[in-house]
């Protein structure tokens, strides 16, 4: 199902979208679709869509969302079809092999296609920028209207250092042990520190996928290589998105109040406080819209 929280990101990254796409009906593709949200609104805008994901999940929840979507990988999918438009949303940065996905795009777009990629940079973040987003959070998570995520993530990382270490008493001897003990209280001390700071919060988020994101730097010199043609927007909102996030998290789990308008107020309320944020230098914006044609 839709929720209505959903559809105030589906209807921001339509925003970006829908300026640049060529008359209906164009053939477009989009790679990565996960629920299939943005893939239904340009089929009810008239175009012919193509949309794929590697997860059965996400593909089984697009199916229910009446979106003839299927299971493949960008890397080994086939076809004959020439498409007018790709689209990638919050997926090239999961790709570790960025140059062969950029080589297959290319592959599958007619000549003077569109490639259009809307992402983040992870890297582009400053403290004040993680501050706004953890305050948020924090007041709304203690509400409970959303599932705080930073949470889940420092649990298991916690859990995995701590059974390390006891391992390492059991069979150490009485130096090692007092050894350990003072490197276990560093540890915990820097943990501490990292705790209160923003900035580290957000980079701990990221620091554990396997493998690991690209940055903005590094989507950036793909594109620029493998297609002749790029224009970058920069300045984007994308901090609103974790807040969404966190509330369908919630849903999904079936816990807080059920209240799926009062959803959709809060995201759009945190989406237009974060653009107010941008426009006043308080926030920086570290969405990213990329535009690069044959």
């Amino acid at each position: 199902m839709t929720t209505p929280a959903t559809e105030v990101n589906t209807k921001e990254v339509l925003s970006f979208l829908q300026p640049l796409l060529p008359p209906a009906p164009a053939n477009i593709l989009e790679f990565g679709c996960g629920k299939g949200h943005v893939a239904k609104q340009l089929e009810s805008l008239g175009y012919n869509v193509t949309a794929f994901d590697p997860s059965e999940k996400s593909i089984e929840q697009a199916k229910k969302n009446g979106v003839n979507a299927t299971v493949q990988d960008l890397l080994t999918y086939e076809t004959d079809t020439k498409f007018d438009v790709v689209i990638g949303v919050l997926v090239l940065h999961h790709i570790p092999e960025i140059t062969k996905a950029l080589e297959k795009i290319k592959s599958i777009l007619k000549p003077g296609g569109l490639l259009l990629i809307d992402e983040f940079g992870r890297d582009m973040i400053d403290r004040a920028s993680a501050r706004w987003l953890f305050d948020f959070i924090d007041v709304l998570s203690s509400a409970n209207v959303l599932v705080d995520r930073r949470k889940q993530h420092g649990h298991g990382h916690g859990g995995h250092h701590g059974h390390g270490h006891g391992h390492q008493h059991e069979h150490g001897h009485g130096h090692h042990e007092h050894g350990e003990q003072r490197q276990h209280g560093h540890q915990k001390q820097e943990q501490a520190e990292v705790s209160k700071d923003p900035l580290k919060i957000w980079e701990n988020i990221f620091l554990h996928h396997q493998p690991p994101l690209h940055t903005s730097e590094i989507m950036t010199t793909e594109i620029k290589k493998a297609f002749p043609n790029v224009k970058i927007s920069t300045r984007h909102p994308f901090l609103y998105r974790q807040i969404i996030a966190g509330i369908e998290s919630l849903r999904e789990k079936g816990s807080g109040q059920q209240d799926l308008q009062a959803d959709a107020k809060l995201a759009e309320t945190v989406l237009e406080k974060e653009k107010e944020a941008i426009a006043e230098n308080r926030v920086l914006g570290i969405g990213l819209h990329y535009e690069a044609r044959l």
